[in-house]
């Protein structure tokens, strides 16, 4: 759970950062990089829906800490997806 907590951590700071890159082009490229973000944001929620199955399998002391964070990543992903919609 770990491993993919971390990916997809990284997946989220990867798609921020793609919003800068975003902003700075327009056209044919925008248009690629606004579907490379798509395609992040479409992995982190599969990420998000697997680490929601790991949430259960993890011993009862760190569940809800498991839990949390599992659910930071979920809160992330939505608002990823909305800045996108936002930026079209």
């Amino acid at each position: 759970m770990e491993t993919l907590y971390h990916q997809t951590n990284g997946l989220i700071q990867e798609t921020q950062s793609g919003f800068g890159r975003l902003e700075r082009l327009s056209g044919k490229e925008a248009e690629a990089m606004e579907a490379e973000i798509q395609a992040r944001i479409d992995q982190i929620t599969s990420n998000c829906e697997r680490l929601d199955i790991l949430v259960h399998k993890e011993p009862p002391s760190r569940r809800q800490n498991a839990k949390l964070r599992a659910d930071q990543l979920r809160y992330d992903c939505q608002h990823l997806q909305v800045r996108l919609v936002n930026s079209r």
